[in-house]
């Protein structure tokens, strides 16, 4: 039946083995698509935070200034203790303090950057920090993001049940009253999966299932890939292969139009092990050579 254990190269495995390569890394998993993804999220949060953070110290002295661009340099070159190290000294700073928005992205950086080391326990006490702010000024998106977080820590901690509550009682109905449902994708994908580890599979099956609905409506292309995926590993699991191959395929031809390269490369080795289980040579021969001629190019971007 289907496990986090059965999941070893879904978006939801932990670790960290090649987060910072500049590639998608393909050293122990068959396709490393996990890193390449919490690498690309965090480096879009912190080259976000970092122009923010740019435009309210222009009045800051130079070696103040210094500084930050010190902690913001160590944190994108993948130098996590440094800029942890920087970004903590950042947060005792009054200057800091007394602006709400910069205090507050710090701790969303160094929540980051604990969650990328595996200390969770630090992870969750900058993102309760969060949200108590977010409470505090009746910000309803920050709260649902940060409930969304603090989920997703959970199950990475392998309290499932815990992630189910943040997830369904304090994320959702946070999110209804919103009309830009961009957040509810990502929400119904997380809490799917927090009922497929517990597995509750009708759960699981029918926020999958929301989740790629309303990804659908928006055109969102990778909300529409990783449900297909996250389906697909679902129904395999279950042992029910032919619909999991349509889920593969129409995930494979929105990462093909959308050109979300490491995505299409998951999608050939998941479609390749699919038709190996299912006794289909001629399709295993086709993806697996989709599989290497994709993997080079990516490897190789130069050549």
């Amino acid at each position: 039946m289907a496990s986090a254990q059965n999941k070893s190269d879904s978006t939801h495995t932990t670790g960290l083995k090649s987060y910072f390569l500049l590639r998608v890394g393909l050293d122990t998993d068959p396709v490393d698509v996990q890193n390449y993804l919490k690498r690309t999220d965090f480096l879009t949060q912190t080259n976000q935070f970092q122009q923010e953070f740019k435009a309210g110290i222009t009045n800051w002295n130079i070696a103040q200034q210094t500084r930050v661009n010190e902690a913001f340099h160590h944190a994108l070159a993948g130098n996590i203790d440094a800029s942890i190290s920087l970004f903590e000294n950042l947060a005792s700073w009054d200057i800091v303090k007394n602006v709400p928005s910069l205090s507050i992205g710090v701790a969303m950086q160094l929540s980051s950057l604990f969650a990328l080391k595996g200390h969770y326990t630090q992870a969750v006490e900058y993102q309760k920090t969060i949200l108590a702010h977010a409470i505090n000024t009746k910000n309803t998106i920050q709260q649902a993001e940060t409930y969304i977080q603090l989920g997703k820590f959970a199950y990475e901690q392998g309290e499932a049940g815990l992630a189910e509550t943040y997830l369904l009682k304090n994320a959702l109905p946070l999110l209804s009253k919103l009309k830009d449902r961009s957040l509810l994708i990502l929400c119904y994908r997380e809490l799917a999966y927090a009922y497929e580890v517990q597995e509750l599979f009708a759960q699981a099956k029918w926020f999958y299932l929301q989740s790629l609905t309303l990804a659908k409506q928006k055109n969102d292309a990778r909300g529409i890939i990783l449900a297909n995926i996250a389906l697909a590993d679902f129904k395999c699991a279950l042992t029910d292969f032919e619909p999991a191959i349509q889920d593969l395929r129409a995930a494979e031809w929105v990462a093909i139009q959308a050109h979300e390269l490491p995505l299409l490369l998951l999608l050939k080795y998941k479609l390749e092990q699919t038709y190996t289980t299912l006794g289909n040579a001629a399709k295993v021969v086709q993806y697996s050579t989709e599989y290497i001629q994709l993997k080079d190019i990516l490897l190789n971007p130069g050549l």
